[in-house]
This record gives structure tokens, C-alpha cells and sequence, in this order.
């Protein structure tokens, strides 16, 4: 057997950059924090490229995360989204009013999309989109590691489409 170091060392290659159509095979809570932060993890399988520039991924999932609730403040308390609500909920929304939108649950209008997301996020939560197909993009970004300096990139949507 002949095993690559970035597999020995536990350092798989981050997903491609591009845009992929694939469907929503699993959902998955993660709690943490003494159950005060809670992410919701959305599992996209059978991924294909969308267009030419984007790479095939063969039989590889993509695994996103979106907060619902974070240090006991949830998500689904907020009436509005605006520049001031902390970003980690800014990012949730958006993830979660364009997946709303690509399902056919949300009318994405030329300002803004509104929806009931406590009742989104329930479908979404109890496996009910299970199977639906989305369009999602994906951007990379690299940061820097506090403890060893290390840069690590990482893979996340930028946001849904319908397919």
C-alpha cells in the first residue's frame, strides 16, 4: 500500500474552487459549548461540475456547515439581517436564505429574500430536503494557524442556486 503524506498526516486537499450541481444528502447537527452552539451540517453528494472551468470531483461529498445558534443567541431570533448582526449569523442567513430559495421554499426578490427560516430550518434540520438538488459555489480562502503558523485553505459555499 502506498499512502500519500498528506493523507498520513491527516491534511486531505480542501474541495475545488467552481461551481457544482449535487444534492443534499444528509444533514447533521454538531453541537457544542455545552449545547449553546449548535451548526447545522448540510452534506452534498453526487457532485458534478455546473460549467467547463470547474473541476470534476469524482465521488467526493462537500460538507458545509451553517450556525443556528451560537454562545446560546439563536438564529432564528432575528427578525432582520443587516450589516450589524454579527457575521457568523450574516454568513448563516445568506447560506440559509439561498438554500431556502434553490429548494423552491423562498422567493428570492431583487433586494431580498424573506422567509420563514424557523420553519426552513425544521425541514432542513428534520432531513425533509433530504434528496433535493442545488446549485452551490465554491470559494476557497486561506488563513494562517495561531499555534504552529501553518496555512491551511479552506473550501466553503458562497451560496446556493437552483440547479
Amino acid at each position: 500500500m502506498k499512502v500519500s503524506n498528506a493523507v498520513v498526516d491527516n491534511r486531505p486537499a480542501p474541495f475545488p474552487a467552481g461551481t457544482y450541481i449535487g444534492e443534499i444528502e444528509d444533514v447533521e447537527e454538531r453541537w457544542a459549548s455545552e449545547d449553546a452552539t449548535l451548526f447545522v451540517r448540510v452534506i452534498l453528494a453526487n457532485n458534478t461540475p455546473a460549467d467547463e472551468s470547474t473541476d470534476d470531483v469524482g465521488k467526493r461529498t462537500h460538507r458545509e456547515d451553517i450556525c443556528f445558534m451560537y454562545n446560546g443567541d439563536s438564529l432564528m431570533d432575528i427578525d432582520e439581517i443587516t450589516t450589524d448582526t454579527p457575521f457568523l449569523f450574516q454568513r448563516a442567513a445568506g447560506l440559509l436564505a439561498s438554500l431556502a430559495a434553490a429548494t423552491g421554499h423562498a422567493d428570492r426578490g431583487d433586494s431580498d429574500v424573506d422567509f420563514d427560516a424557523e420553519a426552513y430550518g425544521a425541514l432542513l434540520r428534520g432531513k425533509e430536503l433530504n434528496g433535493s438538488k442545488v446549485k452551490f459555489q465554491i470559494r476557497q480562502r486561506s488563513r494562517t494557524r495561531k499555534d504552529t503558523g501553518e496555512t491551511i485553505i479552506e473550501s466553503q459555499v458562497n451560496k446556493f442556486a437552483a440547479p
